[in-house]
């Protein structure tokens, strides 16, 4: 039996431009998270597959890529790695890795479509090679028939495959080509649980034979998931055994289902309840909060106390008061201090100063039509 960490879609030196002052803490996880699955996790394992997107740019700094190199060299295992549509080979960031790497021979980084024999593991891997950004190119049909030595056959790809509505990658690929697993790169995770998706699901992925890897940390507000990596146990005429091992530690919660309702009894305390929910690392967990609805004017003059203890307390955080509406006392004849309370309610929208000034002339000769 041979033991396989798969990994992939690292993305190392992503901007993280959305997250604000937490861009450069974020960037350097991304690389710490790596490490850990170089340097711990992979103890118990006799390889490890890195599934494209070890980089996130096309031109990635030079001191990152001796960076990654140096934490290569150091692990003992053999490490193979194939190219993503975010570090395809004619980028030119592989290829500098691998002149780093010259004198690693345990680290190969495929830039050539051929099977690559592991006789000491039993294990042939089929790597498929992205030679551009978008590449259209066939990277399957060169699979040559089964031999006698093979071993246990793995297909290596950073691919979308044909369920989604965007893939076009043949999701049949293991039973059509005779490969005992196939891993994949290029899906960092579902939309909601690991366990959810039909991407990720472990019965559908046994059917097929065919496993996405994920990343090893959410990346964006949309991936509200703890990354991972893949334990592969592989035994030539038996199933495999393939296991998510939990390792992200970066967290992005979107909370956009919070809406202020004029029957809602102390809409504050069921907010900061909700608020109260949210679990992790204050330096790696990225919050956005958007408030809807309509609320009284004491309500809202004590929201804004609420949400700055909110923001102290999770600083890596975006709240969006856009649509969140100011409710007028329809039993306050007082035409002008409902108003006032509009104005003032835009006011604290943060509005470009001459959208407000705009909207603010609007109201008023509304107002007076009214009167």
């Amino acid at each position: 039996m041979v033991r396989i960490l798969a990994t992939a879609d690292w993305h190392l030196g992503k901007a993280f431009s959305g997250v604000g002052v937490g861009a450069n803490r974020f960037r350097e996880q991304l690389f710490l998270t790596a490490e850990h699955i170089i340097n711990e996790v992979s103890s118990d394992f006799d390889i490890i597959l890195i599934l494209g997107d070890t980089f996130d740019r096309l031109d990635a700094d030079w001191k990152l890529i001796v960076r990654v190199a140096e934490l290569l060299r150091s692990c003992d295992k053999p490490i193979h790695i194939i190219t993503g549509n975010h570090d395809p080979w004619s980028s030119g960031v592989l290829k500098s890795l691998e002149n780093e790497l010259e004198d690693a021979g345990h680290v190969v980084i495929h830039s050539e479509q051929q099977p690559y024999l592991i006789e000491a593991l039993g294990v042939t891997l089929y790597p498929g090679v992205l030679h551009q950004k978008d590449d259209l190119s066939d990277r399957t049909s060169w699979i040559p028939v089964r031999e006698k030595d093979d071993g246990v056959r793995i297909g290596m790809f950073h691919e979308e495959i044909d369920i989604l509505p965007n893939g076009s990658f043949n999701s049949k690929i293991a039973s059509e080509y005779d490969l005992d697993i196939v891993i994949l790169g290029d899906q960092h995770g579902p939309s909601e649980d690991w366990e959810d998706s039909r991407l990720f699901n472990s019965q559908q992925s046994a059917e097929r034979r065919l496993w996405y890897t994920g990343s090893h940390e959410a990346q964006n507000i949309s991936q509200n998931w703890q990354g991972r990596v893949l334990s592969i146990d592989a035994e030539l005429g038996s199933e495999p055994i393939v296991n998510p091992i939990a390792v992200g530690s970066l967290r992005f919660i979107d909370i956009d289902d919070f809406e202020f309702d004029e029957d809602m009894e102390e809409p504050l305390a069921l907010l900061n309840e909700r608020l109260g929910e949210i679990e992790g690392d204050p330096e790696l967990t990225f919050v956005r909060l958007e408030l809807a609805g309509e609320a009284i004017p004491e309500t809202l003059d004590a929201l804004d106390d609420e949400l700055a203890k909110f923001v102290e307390s999770w600083p890596l955080s975006e709240v969006n008061k856009g649509q969140l509406a100011v409710l007028i006392d329809l039993k306050n004849t007082d035409a002008d201090a409902n108003l006032r309370v509009i104005e003032a309610e835009l006011e604290n929208m943060n509005l470009d100063p001459e959208v407000l000034a705009r909207s603010v002339v609007l109201l008023r000769r509304y107002h007076r039509k009214l009167a």
